[in-house]
């Protein structure tokens, strides 16, 4: 069960916060894989997640998900640069972010 990290612009997070780029209507790039597509980042540490998110223009804070392995959500491809994708209903991470830790990225140290 995976511990990961993702941005978002609510505190308490909210189903927008959890969109994917295919959930939210937005066209299939011609190199974005169908899980990529269907898929919302996270990372795997919260330092990395508050890096990525600056740079990206994310939102301010950032929910730390424990994916347990009898819920809905699956994790899907890990990069090397420790970017993962996850898959899920956008309501199912809004129920476990309301469970979940939530920090501003100020909190987070370099």
């Amino acid at each position: 069960m995976p511990t990961v990290y993702r941005s978002c612009r609510h505190n308490p997070p909210e189903r927008g916060d959890f969109q994917s780029d295919k959930d939210a209507g937005i066209p299939q790039g011609p190199t974005q894989s169908d899980e990529g597509w269907g898929s919302i980042s996270t990372f795997k540490s919260a330092q990395l997640c508050k890096k990525k998110g600056l740079k990206h223009g994310h939102g301010p804070y950032i929910v730390e998900f424990i994916i347990e392995d009898d819920t809905p959500i699956r994790v899907g491809h890990i990069s090397k640069n420790g970017h993962i994708n996850v898959i899920g209903d956008p309501e199912e991470f809004v129920r476990l972010a309301l469970a979940a830790k939530v920090v501003h990225r100020d909190q987070v140290e370099d």
